[in-house]
């Protein structure tokens, strides 16, 4: 009796066995692959700043209609008002936004110098750094300053403006073309000639810590508040808008969408 011949496999087909043979000759290359992308990620979203949101609900007043009366099964079939869709146009225009970013001076941007690499998780988890050399000017955990004037050229809006603390809460501004001023916290740093204006309200931060201080743009700022912002309404009909803004820094974040509320409400009434 002859044998019966075997079906040929098929080139598309994927033998199993050979597969998890050559995995498992290559396990020690995969358990390293697998560590080392382990590793990365939990690096990553530590040295990732926390972002945080904010959300409040607006009610939209209800106009009077002019159409007809239609029993509640058909008014379903009827296409949604176009009032919330108008709100939600008039929250992110520059007549709200932009008022909110004067009003707030969003325009003004701060940020520590972070040390290279994991800095922000070094900041973030209170990690120790050497006090010595170069790395005094990276900020540690809980550092900052606050600004309560900020006054520049068109020349250098945009432009890097770096703030080094002092002793007993004196601070050097140092501007793009290397020319240095000296100011003490709580009084206005002012150079005419330059047209530049400083004042800090609060230096919390030790000797040699650096601050990258820009006055943006207004369109810059005021499109950074819209990426932030998101309105949608809540639920089909429903009238409720729900509103959510997005920062790194939560008291920004409450703040700035109170201010969004109010404007909004303002321009409203």
């Amino acid at each position: 009796m002859t044998p019966s011949p075997q079906p040929a496999l098929n080139s598309d087909e994927i033998d199993l066995n050979k597969l998890f043979l050559s995995v498992w000759e290559g396990r020690y290359w995969v358990a390293i692959c697998g560590a080392l992308g382990l590793a990365v990620a939990t690096l990553y979203l530590a040295n990732t700043p926390p972002t945080y949101q904010a959300d409040v609900l607006l009610q939209l007043e209800q106009g009077s209609s002019g159409g007809l009366a239609l029993p509640s099964g058909l008014s379903d079939f009827l296409p949604s008002d176009s009032r919330a869709a108008t709100e939600v146009e008039i929250i992110g225009s520059r007549l709200i936004i932009g008022q909110v970013v004067a009003d707030q001076n969003l325009d003004w941007q701060i940020t520590p110098f972070y040390a290279p690499v994991f800095g922000n998780a070094m900041a973030r988890y209170d990690l120790p750094i050497p006090e010595f050399g170069f790395l005094k000017r990276y900020a540690r955990k809980g550092e900052s300053i606050a600004l309560e004037l900020l006054e520049v050229p068109p020349s250098l809006v945009g432009a890097d403006l770096i703030i080094t603390a002092g002793d007993d809460g004196a601070f050097t501004l140092r501007l793009p073309d290397g020319s240095v001023m000296t100011g003490t916290t709580g009084k206005i740093l002012s150079d005419a000639s330059r047209g530049v204006a400083v004042k800090l309200s609060a230096l919390d931060a030790p000797p040699a810590r650096e601050f990258k201080v820009v006055h943006l743009r207004e369109r810059s700022a005021i499109e950074s508040v819209r990426s932030a912002l998101s309105v949608s309404e809540r639920g089909r009909q429903s009238s409720i808008l729900e509103v959510r803004y997005k920062h790194r820094d939560s008291a920004i974040a409450v703040r700035t969408l109170n201010a969004i509320a109010t404007a909004y409400v303002r321009q409203n009434i």
